[in-house]
């Protein structure tokens, strides 16, 4: 897991600039959120909280992980355990 610390929670993974990030959404009326995003300021896309494949060393979007927190063959990954 010593590669997890390069992935830096500042940076985003689709521009890769270090930009602000904007929350999208709001609540409903009866207090829960409503659609909330998390989005890049400099390229608008939506961050989510990735893993991170050691074996690919590669982050991996949240649905391309299984429920045991594998990396799913059916996205092309390798099967092995994320963090």
């Amino acid at each position: 897991m010593e590669n997890k610390q390069s992935i830096s929670e500042t940076v985003c993974p689709h521009c890769h600039t270090e930009a602000e990030r904007k929350i999208s959404g709001g609540f409903s009326t009866d207090g829960s959120f409503n659609n909330l995003r998390t989005l890049c300021c400099n390229c608008g896309k939506e961050i989510k909280d990735y893993w991170w494949c050691e074996t690919c060393q590669d982050m991996i979007v949240p649905e391309h992980v299984t429920l045991d927190e594998h990396h799913d063959t059916h996205f092309g990954g390798c099967g092995n355990k994320v963090v």
